[in-house]
């Protein structure tokens, strides 16, 4: 099956199965980037042509030429992963071609800290709670 085709099914079966329309642009978005990628390098273009090769490809020129960062890989990894695993639930395909291609790993980020005096509001705040009993005041405070 040509992959604009799919592209159309697969939004399809999104919209039916409730996917918000963030996500679906998403998709979209993912896989228009691969479809355009196929094109200017005249690579085969159905589903089934794709292969792990294709897509290590595809991939690098991202991050190289067009300097994705770490989020942006990630994200076109994890819905170009979904699209190909819908296309081995309708039969087009047998194996994901992403399969042989590590996932990009996501910096971890440490949580935001509060400032002295927004840790001060919320004690100040939790102190002026009221409360029926002694051990639940002292408790939250």
């Amino acid at each position: 099956m040509n992959l604009e085709t799919s592209l159309v099914y697969f939004v399809n079966d999104g919209i039916l199965a409730g996917k918000s329309p963030a996500t679906l642009k998403g998709y979209q978005h993912s896989i228009s980037i691969l479809l355009n990628y196929t094109r200017n390098n005249f690579l085969p273009q159905n589903v089934s042509s794709i292969g792990s090769e294709t897509l290590s490809s595809f991939f690098l020129e991202g991050v190289k030429i067009h300097k994705w960062n770490k989020y942006t890989h990630w994200t076109h990894y994890k819905n170009l992963n979904a699209f190909f695993n819908w296309s081995i639930k309708k039969q087009i395909i047998s194996v994901n071609p992403l399969s042989t291609i590590p996932k990009p790993k996501i910096p971890s980020q440490t949580p935001k800290s509060l400032t002295e005096g927004e840790a001060k509001d919320v004690l100040r705040i939790v102190a002026s709670l009221s409360s029926k009993y002694y051990f639940p005041r002292l408790r939250n405070k």
